[in-house]
């Protein structure tokens, strides 16, 4: 589906995708406070792991025809990405 997509699409779907994991991503950094990666950096972690997702999902050749298919395996991505990140910092930082 990803690569399905015209260059104009594929570049406002991940600009989207970017304008909307920075909002979700100033929220965190709020949250998180110390134990984030700032807003900016939290914003990247969000966008690769979304796009990773959907990429993931198309690897398995999971049918994505509907939107919400898309968010979801998008938002699992993120989140899942964010977690890994968060995860490996705390143990770092225990060191």
């Amino acid at each position: 589906m990803l690569w399905k997509l015209d260059p104009v699409w594929l570049a406002l779907s991940v600009s989207v995708i970017c304008i909307v994991s920075f909002i979700v991503a100033m929220a965190i950094d709020l949250v998180m406070g110390e134990d984030g990666f700032g807003a900016v950096g939290n914003a990247v972690i969000l966008t690769v792991g979304f796009v990773a997702g959907i990429l993931f999902a198309e690897w398995w050749r999971i049918n994505l025809r509907e939107l919400s298919h898309v968010a979801a395996f998008g938002l699992c991505g993120a989140l899942g990405c964010m977690l890994v990140t968060v995860a490996i910092k705390a143990a770092l930082s225990r060191l």
